[in-house]
């Protein structure tokens, strides 16, 4: 039985880790067959190439995810520095592994005025001080992400993904959409019609294929991603 890949660490911060990149490869590894069966794909350098190119987008991916869509957001500055204030003693080292957002933030309320951290030394009081002010300048966010606003992350993932399916088979991504009806009646005898929208064909496939190899918690819808795969693809 091939070993539990261990699920994806959260980043905090613009300090990158190796951890990430590892997991992705041992993941697109331990499904490198089931890959070139839904690409149609036998030769082992065109196989090597596509899985090359995946895990390329699946860490483009986790990096916008991570430092776009929630590193340079309010809502996440909110968090960090949340996060930060909770451990007591460490904020001299911390503040040095967390995102440019957030300490820019914190440079802005630091007594000693803007660039405070990269010009001169600062007493663990002042930082504190300066890490408070900044947090309490901020509102509690709401929860979920704006309307209307980009997700970064599935709209990298979705372009990347229809190039790398277009550049292995030689076709244009599409869409195929099934659509079924269902009549019946409920448990009161009551007579009830639906109509579900199924989405299917070789690129769904794949995409389904991809977005499994992501950890449960942060996999995108395959419906939205295969729509926009083909959106972008056709620009």
């Amino acid at each position: 039985m091939p070993k539990r890949t261990q699920p994806l660490i959260d980043h905090h911060g613009d300090k990158w880790r190796p951890t990430v990149s590892n997991a992705i490869d041992r993941r697109l590894t331990r499904h490198r067959d089931d890959i070139a069966e839904a690409l149609e794909l036998t030769e082992d350098t065109e196989i090597d190439a596509v899985i090359y190119s995946l895990s390329s987008e699946l860490r483009r991916s986790w990096s916008l995810l991570r430092d776009v869509n929630k590193a340079g957001s309010e809502p996440q500055v909110y968090h960090t520095l949340k996060y930060l204030l909770a451990k007591r003693g460490q904020l001299d080292h911390t503040v040095w592994e967390i995102d440019p957002a957030t300490r820019a933030l914190i440079e802005d309320h630091h007594p000693d005025g803007p660039c405070a951290l990269e010009s001169r030394p600062t007493s663990s009081k002042r930082l504190r001080q300066a890490a408070e002010a900044a947090f309490k300048s901020l509102e509690k966010p709401k929860r979920g992400r704006p309307k209307d606003t980009i997700n970064y992350a599935q709209h990298a993932l979705s372009k990347g993904l229809a190039e790398v399916y277009k550049n292995a088979t030689g076709k244009t991504p599409g869409r195929s959409v099934v659509v079924e009806t269902h009549e019946g009646t409920d448990a009161d005898g009551h007579y009830q019609y639906a109509t579900e929208y199924k989405e299917q064909g070789p690129f769904h496939a794949f995409v389904s294929l991809v977005i499994s190899l992501i950890p449960g918690q942060l996999q995108p819808p395959v419906e939205e991603i295969t729509r926009l795969g083909v959106e972008l693809s056709e620009e």
